[in-house]
């Protein structure tokens, strides 16, 4: 198999991945009672940044999506890294790239 065609699989199954992981959020997030959700915001602005980022970016990283194409819940993992790191930002793309490359370390 050519590596084109492998990447255009592994994406594939990488946005799979995400578009489940962004709904089962959303689901999980729609259940809670109100005050629930507004002291989740933090929280729902990363996934909504993070989704979008997915969604619309042509220039995700390709090592990036080889390396967790097969990962569960990465937006999920890249939030713990965020969480963890008060420098990182996921104001921009260049600042989610900043997580993605944090993560890749």
């Amino acid at each position: 198999m050519s590596k084109e065609k492998d990447y255009n699989n592994h994406k594939k199954e990488f946005m799979e991945n995400i578009n489940k992981e962004y709904h089962t959020f959303r689901k999980s997030m729609l259940l809670k009672n109100p005050q629930e959700i507004y002291e989740s915001y933090g929280e729902i602005y990363f996934y909504e940044c993070l989704y979008e980022y997915f969604q619309y970016n042509e220039n995700i990283d390709g090592s990036f999506i080889d390396l967790v194409h097969d990962t569960k819940n990465i937006i999920s993992k890249l939030e713990y890294i965020y969480e963890d790191n008060e420098y990182l930002t996921v104001y921009t793309w260049n600042g989610i790239d900043n997580i993605i490359d944090y993560y890749m370390q």
